[in-house]
């Protein structure tokens, strides 16, 4: 806390590199009118590569930039969309953050296997439904009956959901899209309730 009040007196920044990358990202996200959660993705991808390289200069090189994601490829073995992920949130700290006209950071992605997705059959479903705590039973039945990502279900509001024409309203979804789907027949007496 002393050097805290040394630092404030003197003038001295205490935000350490990666707190500084990631609200520069963040504020050039918002001026853009890029969604939220987007701009976490850019501002935490940025943060860690600010992170890794640990120098200001340092960070503003493409090259470092390039090594940051090969290693994403070859080390941590990261998917495909991850890797994409990690450009894209790059590619945007180096134009807006840094002013570069182009970036090219010229890495070969390594595409990752199409694989089966495991999938529950309804027994195991109702299983797990069942097994949950009573205060969360109905809004995970929600959320599977009605198709719901989590941030759709938490901004749930009571007029979004019609009991009389089994429908809900999902406002401002993935995309900043509105949609409606459906809500199952069986949970209208709970939610009623």
């Amino acid at each position: 806390l002393d050097w805290l009040r040394w630092a404030e007196q003197n003038k001295v920044p205490t935000a350490n590199l990666e707190e500084r990358v990631r609200v520069a990202v963040n504020r050039k996200g918002a001026q853009r009118g890029l969604a939220l959660a987007t701009r976490r993705v850019y501002k935490s991808w940025a943060g860690r590569y600010a992170r890794t390289v640990g120098d200001a200069r340092a960070s503003m090189d493409p090259a470092r930039a390039r090594d940051f994601l090969v290693n994403l490829v070859t080390e941590r073995k990261v998917s495909f969309s991850t890797q994409k992920q990690a450009l894209i949130s790059l590619a945007f700290f180096f134009r807006e953050v840094c002013g570069m006209e182009e970036v090219d950071l010229g890495v070969k992605f390594r595409k990752t296997p199409q694989r089966e997705p495991v999938v529950l059959d309804l027994p195991e479903v109702a299983d797990v439904l069942e097994n949950l705590s009573p205060a969360c039973q109905l809004p995970a039945k929600l959320q599977y009956g009605s198709g719901l990502r989590i941030r759709e279900l938490v901004n749930l509001r009571i007029k979004d959901i019609d009991l009389e024409r089994f429908q809900v309203t999902v406002r401002s979804g993935k995309g900043d899209r509105d949609r409606v789907t459906t809500l199952p027949e069986t949970l209208v007496p709970e939610l009623r309730e």
